[in-house]
Formats: C-alpha cells, sequence, structure tokens
C-alpha cells in the first residue's frame, strides 16, 4: 500500500509542478503587469510562492523521524519540509519566535525544544543553566547534573 501510495503522490506531484507553471505563474504575470499599467505596482519585481495542501501522513512517526533525518543529513531544508506540509516557513518561523519567547519568559522546558533538550531526551550541552530565570533573583529553571533534570525554584 505504502510504494502505492508513494507513486501516486509522485505522479501529483508531477502534475502540481505543471499546473503551477502552466497557469499559476502565467495568471501571476499577467497580475503584476496590469499592476504596473494600472501604475499599483512600481517594479515588475514581485515573486510568488507557490505551497500546495499538505499529503495527509500514512504513518506519523515514520515519517517525521524519516523528514528529520533528511534534514539532519542535509538532504533537504527545514524550510523545504515546512512547505510540503502545506505551510508557508516564515510564518511558522514567527509562530515558534513568538512561542518561545512566551515559553523562556514562563521558564519552563519542553521535551520539544531542542536548545534545551537533545533528541534522545537529555539535557543539551552548553543549555543556560538559569534560562528563563531571573539572574537577580536568583530564580528559574536550573540543571541539576547530579540527578540529570531540570528543577524549578520558586
Amino acid at each position: 500500500m505504502r510504494a502505492g501510495l508513494i507513486e501516486f503522490r509522485r505522479e501529483i506531484d508531477v502534475m502540481r509542478d505543471d499546473f503551477v507553471e502552466a497557469f499559476c505563474e502565467t495568471t501571476w504575470a499577467w497580475f503584476v503587469e496590469a499592476a504596473l499599467v494600472s501604475g499599483k505596482l512600481r517594479t515588475p519585481d514581485m515573486p510568488a510562492a507557490w505551497t500546495s495542501p499538505r499529503w495527509r501522513m500514512v504513518d506519523p512517526v515514520k515519517d517525521v523521524k524519516g523528514d528529520l533525518s533528511e534534514v539532519r543529513a542535509g538532504f533537504a531544508t527545514t524550510p523545504a519540509k515546512i512547505r510540503e506540509r502545506g505551510r508557508d516557513p516564515a510564518e511558522v518561523l514567527e509562530e515558534q519566535r513568538g512561542w518561545v519567547e512566551e515559553v523562556d519568559e514562563a521558564g519552563l522546558i519542553f521535551d520539544s525544544d531542542p536548545r534545551r533538550v537533545s533528541l534522545s531526551g537529555g539535557l543539551q550541552a552548553g543549555s543556560d543553566a538559569n534560562h528563563g530565570g531571573s539572574e537577580e533573583s536568583g530564580r528559574g529553571p536550573h540543571t541539576d547534573a547530579r540527578r540529570g533534570r531540570v528543577e524549578v525554584e520558586a
């Protein structure tokens, strides 16, 4: 089943690329030309990015591990994987930036934060021991290497 699905998706991806080139890019060029002629646009340098809807995962755990392996090996980029999921990498980056700022301000450390926790679940080497806490008060999360965990002082 999985092999058939992969081949089907490959065929659809080719058709998507053809559609984007034949329809979307042509329509965009007409739009930009009309905007230039009407004076609404001053330069023809107006790129567009086309993001397809995401494919549903057959086996999410395996699919995510595979994507992570591709990115870590340098065979794909994180923005490419984000686009494959139907999202805009710039929007995801901004959303992630806002989220980690909120998490840092709250003094929390989550398993999903690669700045603080390794893929195997251990604390990252060089992780800021006072991450999220106030240096003046001395409060906030800290690493207890003897116990291998993060504690939060009140």
